[in-house]
């Protein structure tokens, strides 16, 4: 499910942060800083089952890093929780966490074998 900025910012904030996006010269929207970043998590995490709670509390932790990157100092919560969630990221990726399940493909023979129904073939 693609997050959108309301999950993350409230309506003012999401105002003031996009007006500070456009006068400091950036052509970032907010969505597509939310894009960008939970596309980051989906790249380290392909390959596992990554529970919704704990990919949007890293996507958060992304997008909140990226959009006071751009729009003026970092507060060092932010630094300090990427910073986080880039480690964590990390780990996924090498596989470090057992409680993960890795996603198996759909074996693309199993589409495309003719089916039965009832007592007559089907072609």
């Amino acid at each position: 499910m693609p997050f959108k900025p309301t999950d993350f910012f409230a309506a003012d904030e999401q105002s003031s942060l996009s007006d500070a996006l456009v006068n400091g010269g950036s052509t970032d929207t907010l969505q597509s800083i939310v894009d960008e970043q939970d596309q980051k998590v989906t790249d380290y995490a392909t390959k596992y089952l990554v529970d919704p709670k704990r990919r949007k509390r890293l996507v958060r932790s992304l997008v909140f890093f990226e959009v006071y990157a751009k729009v003026g100092p970092i507060p060092d919560q932010h630094t300090a929780t990427f910073n986080a969630a880039m480690k964590e990221l990390e780990a996924i990726r090498d596989g470090k966490f057992p409680d993960l399940l890795v996603q198996t493909p759909v074996d693309p023979s199993l589409a495309s074998a003719p089916g039965r129904w009832g007592s007559k073939r089907k072609y």
